[in-house]
């Protein structure tokens, strides 16, 4: 009787054992290489070189690599826009 007992315990007990989910996969965010072809096919010029020669990948890096909580490129905002009006809104 004891045992039985006991084993009717333990049945409940690993049965009751949760097993932990794999957490989602991450999140792809947005590159500024994405963003910056996004702008040359619109021909922004968003897209274009800086008079200095920097390109907007090399721009959008600098900013985003900067550590500035408060300055960021759009990349989301240019990747959305569907005309160049709305790319330069972006800034």
């Amino acid at each position: 009787m004891k045992t039985r007992f006991l084993l009717v315990i333990l049945c409940g007990c690993v049965s009751s054992v949760l097993v932990p989910q794999a957490p989602p996969p991450p999140v792809a965010r947005p590159s500024c290489a994405e963003a910056c072809a996004h702008a040359r096919e619109l021909e922004c010029a968003i897209g274009d070189p800086t008079p200095a020669g920097a390109t907007c990948e090399e721009v959008c890096l600098n900013v985003e690599t900067a550590g500035l909580e408060d300055v960021r490129w759009p990349i989301g905002c240019v990747l959305a826009s569907s005309t160049c009006a709305e790319a330069d809104a972006c800034r």
